[in-house]
């Protein structure tokens, strides 16, 4: 197992752990810290992933697309027993995107990228990747 493994493990758990929690009541500038570790551990796997010579461009997009994919259930209406928290976190993350440029811009670029790509391979890998973009964006007004 390599480093990068760890750390895509941990990625997982965070956001896992950020969707358990999402309806505590924390502030969306608390939660920039929780985002500001999944955007590093993101950058670690990607950055190990990734040919060296990859674009910062490409390498950027590579990091928003593993945060937002990692995190489990934004897309669900809260009906699932299992992702009641659907609308909680969706909510929470356009709070948080509010505050924390990276996130949004982010969400923006990835969104845009599925868009202007809908047959692109991260709805391969994801089919739900659009519905979570939807229900944030959604929630940002």
């Amino acid at each position: 197992m390599a480093l990068s493994d760890s750390c895509a493990r941990i990625l997982n758990e965070l956001a896992k752990e950020l969707v358990d929690y999402s309806d505590f009541g924390y502030e969306p500038k608390q939660v920039c810290h929780i985002v500001d570790a999944l955007f590093s551990l993101a950058s670690f796997v990607v950055g190990q992933d990734l040919p060296p010579d990859t674009p910062n461009t490409d390498h950027s997009l590579g990091i928003s697309r593993t945060v937002i994919g990692t995190i489990p259930g934004v897309e669900s209406d809260g009906n699932d027993a299992e992702q009641a928290s659907g609308p909680a976190i969706a909510k929470l993350l356009a709070d948080v995107s509010k505050v924390h440029p990276r996130l949004r811009k982010g969400l923006d670029d990835v969104y845009a990228e599925l868009v202007s790509r809908p047959d692109h391979v991260l709805t391969q890998i994801d089919p739900d990747i659009r519905g979570k973009l939807e229900a944030v964006l959604k929630h940002q007004g």
